[in-house]
Parts: C-alpha cells; structure tokens; sequence
C-alpha cells in the first residue's frame, strides 16, 4: 500500500510559508545572524516536507499508471467518437 501523501493544502500553506521566509531573508538586511540562522533551518525543514510530498505523489502516480495501464488506441477512439458527437 502507498504510504500516506500529505494534502494539496498541506503542501500549499508550506510552500507560502517558505515563501515568506525567502522574501524575510531577502528584505531585512538588519536581521541578526541567530533569527536568519533560524529562519533557513526552517526553511530547509519545510523544503524537505515539500519534497517528501511530491516524490510520494508522483511514486502513487506511477503505482496507478501501472495498475490501469491505458490503451492509447482505446483513448484515441472514445475521444474521437465525442468529437463527432
């Protein structure tokens, strides 16, 4: 069985918050080394979440391409026939 993949919310709210971070490490040249420190451990934390994510997402995709293989003639057909619909 596929190991659980964290929701598309989930992955949105940690890329905006990686975001922020970026642009508070970009903007704010006064910040002090401990909370910029800080604020990249964070930040790498949550790429590897992301990252995490994805490579479970797309090994799930593979997993279903693999169970339910698709006939490109059959597809090719059912698209035509609805077309000439």
């Amino acid at each position: 069985m596929a190991e659980t993949i964290g929701s598309v919310g989930d992955l949105g709210a940690r890329l905006d918050e990686l975001e922020t971070i970026v642009r508070a490490l970009e903007d704010d040249p006064a910040m002090n080394l401990d909370e910029a420190i800080r604020l990249y451990e964070k930040a790498r934390r949550l790429s590897q979440l992301c990252h995490s994510d994805l490579a479970k997402a797309k090994l799930r995709i593979v997993e279903i391409d693999t169970a339910i293989p698709l006939d490109e003639n059959r597809a090719i057909a059912i698209n035509h026939d609805e077309a000439v619909r």
